[in-house]
């Protein structure tokens, strides 16, 4: 998706789902801002005590969606199209 698209306005925030925070890290905005960043991910349940993990989502601390660009190191806030890179030994 690209930046301010309308389709961002259809997604929950996953705190308001209940979904875990499974990591953290910290990322450099290309706007001079350094941003925490919070990978969420929802399970499933498929019965039987089973559960599967869906598509992680990622947001900044500061609830603004985040798209991967190049996993482990490049970024993208949706909204506002600042690219952040990370070299944070914990990122996603």
């Amino acid at each position: 998706m690209v930046a301010g698209s309308p389709h961002d306005r259809f997604l929950i925030h996953p705190e308001e789902a209940s979904m875990p925070v499974r990591q953290r890290f910290r990322a450099q905005g290309d706007d001079g801002k350094e941003y925490e960043i919070l990978v969420y991910v929802e399970r499933k349940d498929v019965g039987g005590g089973s559960y599967i993990d869906l598509l992680p989502q990622l947001w900044t601390s500061g609830g603004l969606r985040v798209n991967v660009v190049e996993q482990g190191r490049r970024y993208q806030i949706v909204r506002t199209g600042v690219i952040l890179e990370s070299t944070d030994p914990n990122r996603f």
